[in-house]
């Protein structure tokens, strides 16, 4: 867990911590994977501080994920993104296909990150 600026923000990042205004309003959910749309709250709300996934990179820049714990973390971020989807077969279906969309889109930016 690492503590960055909203500035800092990147769409997909996840919080390590729920946000909390001042007056004691949940902003978003630790969990929650950032976008442009509530980085934008964040900032209009005043927040400058967010706690985030770390996510530590080699000194020579190489990524050495692991691939099993990349698909997990994919899976989990999209399980907060639709809740519990047992028994509905609709949910479960546009789970499955987001998951295979992000994976694909994560492996094609692996190979652009490679050349």
């Amino acid at each position: 867990m690492q503590e960055i600026t909203v500035v800092d923000a990147r769409s997909d990042m996840i919080l390590a911590a729920d946000v909390i205004h001042d007056h004691q309003t949940l902003l978003l959910r630790k969990g929650a994977a950032l976008n442009d749309k509530n980085i934008k709250i964040l900032k209009s709300w005043g927040i400058t501080r967010i706690k985030v996934n770390s996510d530590p990179q080699p000194e020579d820049g190489a990524t050495t994920a692991d691939p099993i714990a990349v698909i997990e973390a994919i899976e989990n971020r999209l399980c907060h993104k639709f809740g519990e989807t047992d028994g509905n077969e609709i949910r479960n279906e546009i789970k499955r296909v987001a998951t295979q969309i992000i994976i694909a889109r994560y492996h094609a930016q692996e190979a652009i990150d490679a050349d």
